[in-house]
């Protein structure tokens, strides 16, 4: 964490440098940009969007979109908005709205939060955008990752995607699933106690890579996956950061063709050999199978993409569950009642599949502490989204913390309360009786989405939201069955976050468990 931290500073800095000798306010029709600014747009045959004044066409007027961007007050904007990225956002849409302009990583940016703005950007998205994140970060994702890709491309991915993320495979991983998570519980409680992010990365890096590296990571491996992530933040090429990740992306890689050949001798019969089998039988979008390379490295980039967003939703579900006995019951109630809760068989995908309120304790989490922003997406050309002329170069985010924090979606925003998710008669009954029913019940039971999006929206929206849940949802039944109580040792003293690149629980952050009796 300290090197990706490091790396992280080095790189924003840079931006900071970058934006200021080049990027000038764009809100400011009049501002008269660095003569920097205009030759380094003509150097990249990008328009200088300081001349561009950002307007709604909508109805006979035209308006410019609220907020600002770029220049000397874009780095400080960018600075506050990576050390209190919710409270920014509630304050810029507090004084903004919904839609409105601001820096984000020292780029100027658009920001999306109505639901008809992110309607029309999702449904243009696959065609006008490309990823705005750095050259490391691009360079190191490969060819293979869905993120560089758009047309029939990412079309063609998009369906390999559908043959590893579905029902019938969530199944088949099952297993797996209740095997890890019961090694995780199994040792935290011989100890006592749990370093929460540590050791559910260290689970889920153990499981996504027995699920799409079809083996069992080594020590070494899940450190050149920690390698590899450190990497996609170096400040470029040449930083000793980024080749470090190249030289482990390069092994892992190697490992998972091994890995897929055994497979294949075995003609796939192993119990880890369903992602080889999909990919290997897939098609790329000129009708050619795919090489075993590709099939190696969506392995890896798979696994990467899965571990640390599963455990931050899981550490953050740990941290509401353990102050709120009574929300952790009526999950207990629920389980029970499905025939979920202390089963002596084997978990099955319909019972796990039967828990509206675990759910709605997932969704909660990912409603309240917003794990992450929009999609990090360039126009590639002049577009209009929703009115609104946006030129070529900008970076346009849908941002579902947005309405996650708005009154107008969510009655008391600040308020932890899985209830608003499910409908009255969806409330596990506690100790015999109902529920008591908060307010604002199923107030979030019917939203779009286009209004909560966790997944991110748009065509390269993440696939793997309904596995994610379900694994929330095992890890929840399974530590609920376990423990009764948990929590750290000052449970007065605020819970230690890391906000950047998504927001979990700190390294440091520790809690004693109490086993049921």
């Amino acid at each position: 964490m300290r090197a990706f931290a490091g790396a992280l500073l080095a790189f924003l800095c840079t931006c900071a440098c970058t934006s200021f000798a080049f990027t000038p306010p764009i809100h400011l029709a009049q501002h008269r940009a660095f003569p920097a600014c205009d030759a380094f747009h003509r150097a990249q045959n990008v328009p200088s969007i300081s001349h561009t004044r950002m307007s709604s066409t909508a109805g006979n007027d035209s308006a410019s979109i609220p907020g600002r961007a770029g220049g000397l007050v874009g780095v400080f904007d960018s600075l506050k908005l990576i050390a209190d990225p919710l409270g920014f956002l509630k304050k810029w849409r507090e004084r903004h709205g919904m839609v409105f302009q601001t820096t984000q990583f020292f780029r100027p940016t658009v920001v999306l939060g109505d639901p008809k703005a992110v309607e029309d950007f999702s449904s243009k998205e696959a065609d006008i955008t490309g990823l705005a994140l750095p050259e490391a970060f691009r360079t190191l994702q490969t060819e293979y990752s869905s993120l560089n890709q758009d047309g029939d491309r990412l079309k063609a991915s998009r369906k390999i995607f559908q043959g590893i993320l579905n029902s019938e495979k969530y199944a088949e991983y099952l297993p797996a699933i209740e095997q890890s998570i019961d090694r995780l519980l199994d040792t935290v409680a011989d100890k006592g106690e749990m370093l929460v992010a540590d050791e559910l990365d260290a689970t889920f890096l153990q499981l996504f890579g027995r699920i799409f590296c079809g083996r069992s990571l080594s020590l070494d491996d899940i450190q050149m996956f920690k390698d590899y992530n450190t990497g996609l933040f170096a400040l470029g090429l040449w930083d000793p950061q980024f080749k470090t990740a190249q030289a482990a992306l390069g092994t892992l890689v190697a490992a998972n063709i091994e890995a897929l050949q055994q497979a294949r001798a075995r003609d796939f019969s192993g119990p880890l050999d369903g992602m080889w089998k999909v990919l290997t039988a897939s098609v790329d979008e000129t009708g050619h199978v795919i090489s075993d390379e590709r099939c190696a490295t969506a392995g890896v980039i798979f696994t990467w993409g899965a571990y640390a967003e599963q455990s931050a939703l899981c550490g953050l579900a740990l941290v509401e569950l353990g102050k709120r006995p009574d929300i952790a019951e009526r999950v207990r109630a629920e389980a029970r009642a499905a025939g979920v809760l202390g089963a002596s068989a084997p978990l099955t995908l319909p019972g796990l599949s039967s828990l509206p309120y675990a759910d709605a304790v997932l969704n909660e989490v990912l409603r309240y502490h917003c794990q992450t922003g929009g999609g990090f997406r360039a126009a590639t050309a002049d577009l209009e989204i929703a009115g609104y002329k946006i030129p070529k170069g900008t970076v346009v985010s849908p941002d579902t913390r947005l309405p996650n924090l708005s009154p107008d979606y969510h009655p008391s925003p600040d308020t932890f309360e899985p209830a608003r998710w499910v409908l009255p008669d969806q409330l596990p009954s506690v100790t015999g009786e109902t529920a008591k029913q908060c307010p604002f019940t199923g107030a979030a039971a019917s939203l779009s989405q286009y209004v909560f999006f966790p997944g991110g929206t748009g065509a390269h929206q993440c696939p793997g939201i309904p596995l994610a849940m379900l694994v929330g949802r095992l890890t929840m039944v399974k530590w609920l069955d376990r423990f009764d109580s948990w929590g750290p040792d000052d449970p007065a003293k605020p819970v230690p976050m890391v906000e950047i690149p998504i927001r979990r629980p700190a390294a440091e952050y520790k809690i004693t468990l109490k086993l049921r009796t």
